[in-house]
């Protein structure tokens, strides 16, 4: 799936994420359900204050809430969909399997993601279909 606005809206070099983890400046950590959840998502503070009014205001605004390590500890969203999410806001495209997509679902509800809360709503839709 793919929202070709965001790609647009991006500038090009920062749409790897991958490629350019030593210039993050924040990382997210979600509700870990396992271990391996509970790795936090780096990213760059500037990318998703753009995408998502409610991380400008976690990052930058009235409700900043980052600590002294640069973790910005988000218990509300499950750590299985974050890295997802994030992908989607430098990429434009939300990867979902039907084992992940209820926390992608419940991790783009709750940043404010209303593209992608759609793309997976139209993948759970696609799945119920006869």
């Amino acid at each position: 799936m793919r929202r070709p606005r965001l790609v647009r809206a991006v500038p090009r070099g920062t749409l790897d994420l991958e490629s350019c983890q030593h210039r993050c400046d924040v990382a997210l950590r979600g509700a870990a359900q396992t271990p391996h959840d509970a790795v936090a998502v780096k990213a760059h503070s500037f990318v998703l204050a753009a995408q998502s009014p409610p991380l400008a205001r976690m990052l930058h605004g009235e409700m900043a809430c980052v600590d002294e390590e640069g973790v910005l500890q988000l218990p509300q969203v499950p750590a299985a969909g974050l890295s997802s999410t994030i992908e989607y806001l430098y990429t434009g495209r939300l990867e979902v399997t039907e084992d992940t997509i209820w926390d992608v679902l419940a991790s783009c509800e709750f940043l404010g993601l209303t593209d992608a809360t759609a793309l997976c709503a139209s993948f759970v839709s696609q799945r119920l279909a006869p």
